[in-house]
């Protein structure tokens, strides 16, 4: 795993101000969706103005719009797949993925699918569950990866 591919989530990490703004919207969308099983349009929007904001203040990379194309696409596909009313989460992935860049979003998604698989293995859940909190786990594990490891 090169950091040469993770530069745009560098970017995002190592800035105090976007990983505040990141981690508030992470904490957010994992409240809401636990207790309400739902991610509201207007944070999605809310949290997309932001970025957008934050393009023009921090710079872009291309590996932005990638990473969210990337996550918006395999939520999509899955919840087209399984039928499941998952519109929210797929706008919020979407939202990650403008966030991190390409392969962090990569790393999240497959996280988030590993540590979703743990929890309904281990608690025998075969209900819908809220997936903000998984999609937050995952990047808390890359977060301390590149902070403390790499």
């Amino acid at each position: 795993m090169t950091t040469d591919l993770f530069t745009p989530f560098l970017d995002v990490i190592n800035n105090n101000i976007l990983l505040i703004l990141l981690n508030i919207f992470f904490l957010t969308a994992t409240i809401t969706d636990v207790i309400k099983m739902k991610i509201y349009n207007i944070f999605n929007l809310i949290m997309l103005i932001t970025r957008i904001v934050t393009f023009f203040i921090f710079g872009f990379s291309f590996s932005y719009l990638l990473g969210g194309a990337l996550i918006f696409c395999i939520l999509l596909g899955g919840a087209m797949f399984t039928k499941a009313q998952i519109g929210g989460d797929i706008k919020f992935g979407g939202n990650i993925g403008l966030w991190v860049g390409f392969m962090p979003s990569v790393a999240i998604i497959l996280l988030s699918v590993v540590l979703n698989f743990i929890f309904r293995k281990i608690t025998k859940n075969t209900k819908a569950i809220a997936l903000a909190p998984f999609l937050y786990a995952g990047f808390l594990i890359l977060l301390v990866i590149f902070k403390f490891v790499v």
